[in-house]
Parts: structure tokens; sequence; C-alpha cells
């Protein structure tokens, strides 16, 4: 262990994520969300929903299932960010790419940000689609719109974005 913050362990392995070359895994974006919400956000309102979360509900059948564990008064907050990662099967670890879909209640839709073209669509549209069965309550079908984004040069700095993206859309709320 290297360092704990709150409810995140980061362990050697994950350090090693942040050298030249390598993609940051989904403990160090945790880390970074963790950070977020804790030191700079400090708002009910939004909410930095964890990797493992989104990947769990996104992987299953039924989103409902995991309702214990999703984070308190999820149908109530104002936007919810969800990092999407293109892994498809919930039993193991894996995944090459990061993208973020941002949900914001008052508009009914879900943003989508990709730093690779469209190259999560389809994970990030199955993702929207179990989320919304959680996180939207009214009779509409919450919309899906693909956002303009800045593009990576290389193959790996797609964690980067993910957490660069979130970073600034939190500090122009």
């Amino acid at each position: 262990i290297m360092l704990c913050y709150h409810d995140v362990v980061l362990r050697h392995r994950d350090l090693n994520t942040l050298q030249p070359g390598e993609w940051l895994n989904d403990t160090c974006i945790e880390f970074y969300y963790e950070y977020l919400e804790r030191e700079v956000i400090r708002s009910d309102a939004i909410l930095l929903m964890r990797p493992l979360m989104v990947h769990m509900v996104a992987q299953h059948a039924d989103p409902y299932q995991f309702i214990e564990v999703l984070p308190p008064r999820l149908n109530e907050r104002k936007m919810v960010f969800l990092p999407i990662n293109n892994h498809t099967r919930g039993d193991t670890v894996g995944g090459t790419h990061w993208s973020l879909m941002v949900y914001i209640r008052s508009t009914n839709t879900f943003y989508y940000y990709d730093s690779l073209n469209d190259y999560n669509l389809p994970m990030a549209r199955q993702t929207a689609e179990k989320m919304a069965r959680v996180l939207c309550t009214g009779p509409q079908p919450p919309r899906f719109l693909m956002m303009k984004t800045p593009q990576q040069e290389n193959s790996n700095d797609c964690g980067v974005y993910v957490i660069s993206i979130t970073e600034l859309l939190c500090a122009r709320l």
C-alpha cells in the first residue's frame, strides 16, 4: 500500500500507471474523483460515480440489483459523472479506453465525451440505457448527445482526458 485516501487505496501497481506511456487504471480515476468530491466540489448535487460502480451497472441486465450499494439519493443528484471503460465482461478486469458521460437532470440528457472520437460509443450507449433505469424519474427517456471533445494524440492518455474534462466541467459550476 502506497497511499490511503478515505475509501481509496493506491498500491504500487496503481502508481505505475502514472508513468509515461501507461494509461490510468480505475483506481487512479477513483482516487482523483474522491479527491475532487472531498476537496473541490463539496456539493451533494454533484456525484462522481466510481468506475467500478459504473461498470457493474453497465454489465448487468438488472441495474436494480445494485441499488443497495449505489450512492444514496442517486436519482436526486443534479449532475452525475460516469467514467466509461470499454471492457465488456463484468467478471474480469480489463479494457483499453476510458471516456466520460455526464447526466444532467435539468435537461434529462447524457452528454458523452470521448478523446478518441466515438471509440467507446457502444459502451456509452449501453451504460446510458442501464443508468437511466436508476437515475431518471420522469416519463420521458433521456437524450444522448455526443459532445465535441479534444482528441488525444496517443493511445494512452484517455484516463487523463476523463479526469481533466471532469475537473473542467466541475470548475464551471
